[in-house]
């Protein structure tokens, strides 16, 4: 992100309010909290591998120009309206492109088979809460939808 911002001075950068903390450096990253704590019980090598994981994301904190919530639209592309959907991460947000009516929801669902799917419990921190976002984003009116995992669905 930072060598886009070198590229890119003008650029703003926007975050979910809770998923800023993340990315900023406040917070540490959930699963990377989750290991540290059990740290010491970790093979030699898996030490090693959490310790770069760590130096890598201190190197990748970014500040924001912008914390966003539900119901924010940002007056560009015809309307980009932000949808907090938690559960892949805590601050993780769908767009929904009003003039076109496309959700662009990264990680909060996948497509397979041409059905909307729930995230996948791996890569997801709660849930629940993706199941939750998951019902919101089914029942959301659209006339698309886009999945980091499974590309374009026209509904």
């Amino acid at each position: 992100m930072k060598d886009l911002q070198q590229i890119a001075p003008n650029m703003q950068i926007m975050a979910h309010k809770d998923e800023a903390p993340y990315l900023d450096g406040r917070k540490m990253p959930i699963k990377l909290e989750k290991t540290m704590a059990d740290y010491d019980n970790l093979p030699e090598e898996r030490k090693q591998q959490i310790v770069q994981a760590k130096q890598i994301y201190e190197q990748m904190q970014v500040n924001f120009d912008r914390e966003l919530q539900s119901g924010d639209v940002l007056p560009i592309c015809g309307g980009i309206e932000i949808l907090h959907t938690p559960g892949h991460t805590p601050g993780h947000m769908v767009v929904h492109l009003q003039e076109s009516r496309i959700l662009v929801c990264g990680d909060a669902v996948n497509i397979t088979d041409n059905q909307i799917t729930g995230p996948n419990p791996i890569h997801t921190v709660d849930m629940d809460l993706g199941l939750q976002s998951m019902q919101k984003i089914v029942d959301f009116p659209k006339t698309g939808l886009v999945a980091y995992h499974g590309g374009f669905l026209r509904v």
